[in-house]
């Protein structure tokens, strides 16, 4: 059942038939049904029909959590709350009006949570017992979701003459661009809207965290992230909010990100990337944020040092910041966002390529020396990942924690193959060409970095292609060639 609870329009004249719109609505929706079965009245009989039993009956009564009355069907959320709000400008003639208008939309649903829904035991029936128990609870009793977008629209209206009534019909009304501004999500079963970005990844595996081993244990819940990188991932707050304070803290666990493709190289991700509980992106970036939380600094300390040393501006949150998304609304912040993770990504990607062919540990272990060594040198200061003397430094460091010393040897010289990559990165962003297709260009070194090139340092590693001759391939003019063509055939 909806109920509109208000509706605002007006147009307003600017210059002959020429007109200004401003619109908003509020409404709201209820979906319960109830019903009443025979467990009460089971529990009743079990306890041999005592008189001071006889309540139990009561628990017969019952809120249905599905699209069903019985208790069946999907899960639903028993009320929703829906605002709008638009401005627009149009002509208004006598017989028709027509509009192009933007706003904001926002949407709540509170979701009642039966008993078991979270591990697939639920009986699809919310009974007074249960709401009884967690009512000092409100975070275990309901999930309240929401969402807020904004859009860009159009309408068209025609003036009906009819003899007995004058009105307006609406004859188009549709939304042709919706842009997603924030999401939010609290209750028993935490659901956790994000997106993969190193550009976006499809078919990556998303999953908490809880012991931060890296791995997806039994219990740990996971999903599959979509073409553009977003994923919906669940959590159960009751399983793994250890504190009872409604939300997931840091130390409570980490959302890691792992396999999957690349959408704008079409390159496998090689190494995990992760972020604190509350972030909505999941990048290179907030996998360092993550690294230093991990050593001890507070999320704000994290994300303070990580822009700092990377000179990023101050007031983007890294924990929800679409730089690609930005850069398609012409913000300039979003490329120099984009040309950091790739250059974190390219640094991170190519070591563990090279300690790869050389040590014996694993991908995961030897990408969390990596960037563990990284958000070390983040403490010390500026960060930078095109100067060839600091790289030289960060993979000397992981390569003696993992014992890998012919590639601690070499450094210098894979020091100054990532430089080069990293510069080209670097001239990119700061270059004045059009946002859209720097990006693209950036993403061109981005395939090459992390792949022949990567291939590349392997071989090295193995024996099989000499330093020099990697030099040589991956440097100079050889490398402009090969961003030039997106990858060396």
């Amino acid at each position: 059942m909806e109920q509109p609870w208000g509706h605002t329009r007006g147009e307003v004249p600017i210059l002959g038939p020429i007109s200004g719109l401003i619109e908003g609505n509020l409404k709201g929706s209820a979906d319960l049904a109830f019903g009443y079965d025979t467990v009460g009245l089971k529990q009743w009989k079990n306890d041999k029909f005592a008189a001071d039993s006889a309540y139990k009956v009561l628990n017969g009564f019952y809120v249905s959590d599905r699209a069903n009355p019985d208790g069946t069907g999907e899960d639903v959320d028993e009320l929703k709350l829906s605002a709008n709000l638009a401005a627009g400008l149009g002509v208004n003639a006598v017989v028709a009006s027509g509009y192009v208008k933007g706003g904001i939309a926002g949407v709540i649903g509170i979701d009642l949570v039966d008993i078991g829904q979270n591990n697939g035991t639920s009986d699809g029936k919310i009974r007074g017992s249960e709401i009884a128990s967690r009512i000092s609870k409100p975070w275990e009793l309901f999930d309240v979701s929401g969402q807020i977008n904004a859009y860009l629209g159009a309408e068209v209206n025609t003036v009906v003459p009819w003899e007995f009534w004058k009105g307006v019909q609406k004859v188009y009304d549709k939304r042709f661009a919706t842009f997603q501004l924030a999401s939010f999500g609290v209750g028993e079963s935490s659901g956790r809207n994000g997106r993969a970005a190193n550009s976006y990844l499809i078919g990556a595996k998303v999953f908490f965290d809880a012991n931060f081993n890296g791995i997806q244990d039994d219990k740990e819940p996971s999903t599959i992230t979509n073409a553009d990188g977003s994923f919906n991932l669940d959590v159960s707050l009751p399983d793994f909010d250890k504190n009872n304070s409604g939300e997931l803290d840091p130390d409570e666990g980490r959302i890691v990100i792992a396999e999957g493709i690349n959408t704008a190289t079409y390159l496998p991700q090689q190494t995990p990337l992760t972020a604190t509980p509350d972030a909505t992106v999941v990048t290179p970036l907030t996998t360092l944020m993550a690294e230093l939380v991990e050593q001890g600094f507070d999320a704000d300390r994290a994300e303070f040092l990580v822009k700092s040393s990377l000179g990023l501006p101050p007031t983007i949150d890294l924990t929800g910041y679409d730089p690609l998304q930005a850069i398609t609304q012409n913000d300039r912040n979003g490329l120099a966002v984009y040309a950091a993770h790739i250059q974190v990504q390219n640094a991170v990607v190519q070591t563990a390529s090279l300690i790869g062919g050389i040590a014996a540990n694993s991908n995961i272990d030897i990408a969390d020396r990596i960037i563990s060594t990284l958000a070390n040198q983040i403490q010390s200061g500026s960060v930078d990942l095109t100067n060839p003397a600091q790289l030289q430094i960060i993979i000397q460091s992981a390569a003696n924690q993992l014992q890998a010393q012919k590639a601690a040897n070499i450094a210098p010289e894979v020091a100054q193959i990532i430089a080069e990559e990293n510069q080209q990165v670097g001239a990119i962003a700061s270059s004045n060409i059009p946002l859209s297709d720097a990006a693209t260009q950036i993403a061109k070194i981005q395939q090459v970095a992390q792949g022949e090139v990567a291939r590349d340092l392997l071989l090295v590693a193995a024996g099989i292609k000499g330093i020099k001759e990697a030099i040589a391939e991956n440097t100079g003019t050889s490398l402009d060639a090969q961003n030039s063509i997106g990858n060396r055939q």
